[in-house]
């Protein structure tokens, strides 16, 4: 981010929490306990969505975050604070 923002290029980065995909299932099939175990450590007691990360990554790539560089963005439900 430091060596490019000079030609106007943003380096920024997403970290997502737990994300439910449908493929998840085959590892974790007893969803209940898993969310009860995730949501202990959330703020955001719900799952997150593959649209949740996908509108992070949409701002970032939009013009509102052109002054925006060399970050990390949890969308985590809050998971990382704890």
């Amino acid at each position: 981010a430091r060596d490019i923002g000079v030609d106007g290029i943003t380096v920024n980065c997403i970290t997502p929490g737990a994300i439910h995909v449908e493929s998840e299932l085959r590892v974790h099939p007893d969803q209940e306990t898993l969310n009860k175990r995730l949501y202990e450590d959330q703020s955001i007691k719900r799952r997150g969505l593959p649209s949740d990360i996908a509108a992070a990554v949409v701002f970032f790539a939009s013009p509102e975050a052109s002054f925006i560089t060399g970050q990390t963005l949890n969308v985590d439900g809050g998971w990382a604070m704890y």
